[in-house]
């Protein structure tokens, strides 16, 4: 019974060390990538396709940091008036 109580905390934990790692610093999000790069450049960040994050909604490109945790990506934000934490997944 142990040995099962200790393999279920070691996956919540694994679950949850993954999961801190999936937020995101969003900058700006735009329908067209040229304007989404126009942000990255302005930022130092990159562009993501959101179709590929299902908790951002699709059809856009957002200029970003990360991915790292929730703490990280604020401390991001504070550096920028324009800036906002987002979890990807």
């Amino acid at each position: 019974m142990l040995k099962y109580i200790l393999l279920t905390l070691a996956i919540l934990f694994a679950s949850s060390t993954i999961q801190a790692g999936d937020y995101f610093a969003v900058h700006g999000c735009h329908r067209g990538h040229r304007a989404a790069k126009r942000d990255a450049r302005r930022y130092g960040g990159y562009v993501v396709n959101t179709n590929n994050y299902p908790n951002f909604s699709s059809g856009y490109y957002c200029a970003v940091h990360g991915p790292g945790s929730y703490r990280r990506m604020k401390n991001v934000c504070s550096r920028y008036s324009q800036c906002y934490v987002k979890s990807g997944y």
